[in-house]
């Protein structure tokens, strides 16, 4: 089990993982290095071009674009932790607080881009600016939860680990498990929605 000194950033490892950990974290930062650029090319597209700005389903992609870019850092300085066995300036365990909020906004902006295909496919009458209010809801809930971490980390926290491959809450806190399950069903609640909005368009489609 690897140890942290998060005062320090070092952290130590078992020797015999090492090897799978360097893996990862060149895995990691490939990825990031490969993706975020064109993601950030892909946005670029959206906003600049009125064919696509102008339609409301790209304009949400590219909030959903923005989403993924902001778990890139997170993700950039988890590979850098594991390559090196040292978190600099404790950057890999702030931007990996990143991870639960981002993905729940995420969550969110999925279901609006769902319910925009639905409001087309089965031609609904209704008016757009109840997609703008959820995207706007889907930032506010991110940027707080985000913000949260930070003021109440005596009560909850998230920690990076070399040898996990995804953040995990700090159970040794009172309100960490609260949290984790409160996000965690938050997360399955908007997914199953999203995907019931994608039966219905398909049943739809079909019938």
């Amino acid at each position: 089990m690897a140890s942290s000194n998060r005062s320090s950033g070092a952290f130590e490892t078992q020797p015999l993982l090492q090897p799978l950990n360097e893996l990862q974290g060149i895995l990691f930062v490939a990825v990031v290095v490969i993706s975020l650029p064109l993601n950030f090319r892909i946005i670029y597209i959206f906003v600049s071009r009125p064919a696509y700005r102008s339609l409301e389903c790209y304009r949400i992609m590219t909030h959903i674009g923005l989403a993924q870019c902001l778990i890139a850092p997170g993700v950039l300085f988890q590979g850098v932790l594991k390559l090196i066995a040292y978190d600099p300036l404790n950057l890999a365990s702030i931007a990996v607080m990143a991870f639960p909020p981002i993905s729940r906004a995420e969550a969110i902006l999925q279901l609006v881009l769902a319910l925009n295909r639905l409001k087309i496919i089965c031609q609904l009458r209704y008016s757009s600016t109840f997609h703008t209010i959820l995207l706007v809801v889907a930032w506010t809930f991110g940027i707080l939860f985000y913000a949260s971490y930070f003021a109440f980390s005596s009560s909850y926290s998230i920690s990076v680990s070399i040898t996990e491959m995804l953040p995990t809450y700090d159970l040794s806190k009172p309100l960490s498990a609260v949290v984790r399950k409160l996000a965690t069903t938050f997360y399955v609640v908007m997914s199953s929605a999203t995907l019931a909005i994608y039966v219905v368009i398909i049943i739809y489609i079909l019938y």
